[in-house]
């Protein structure tokens, strides 16, 4: 049974980074966000135009570890009616590759990948 979404009303507060809010069925969501996030005080007034290099990094290279599935999952789907209803949705904020959705998929694989640098002068 195909069935329809639907939502009376839905507040957002903040969304970034290749994040996804879906209202509806897809077959496949893979959202991605890659991110270098450098920070340097006032003491460091210079900076460097390879830092931004992804490929420096292995962090962004190597292959992300992936579950393994070893048992058989019986599933016996019975819906009731043709809509999935929602009343209402607060979300104070989805960021870096996180998906809401409201309906199905068959394949959802998030990836996000963040390497923080921060260059700061001791406290004495």
């Amino acid at each position: 049974m195909v069935r329809t979404s639907v939502v009376n009303s839905i507040h957002i507060e903040l969304i970034l980074f290749n994040s996804v809010i879906l209202i509806g069925d897809t077959q496949v969501l893979k959202p991605r966000s890659r991110v270098l996030a450098i920070h340097k005080g006032w003491e460091y007034l210079y900076f460097d135009d390879k830092e931004g290099e992804f490929t420096k990094y292995s962090l962004f290279s190597r292959p992300l570890p992936q579950p393994i599935i070893w048992e058989n999952v019986d599933i016996n789907i019975e819906n009731k009616t043709p809509f999935i209803k929602v009343n209402h949705v607060k979300i104070n904020g989805l960021s870096t590759a996180a998906t809401f959705q409201v309906g199905s998929n068959m394949i959802i694989d998030n990836e996000s990948r963040t390497k923080h640098f921060r260059q700061l002068l001791a406290q004495l």
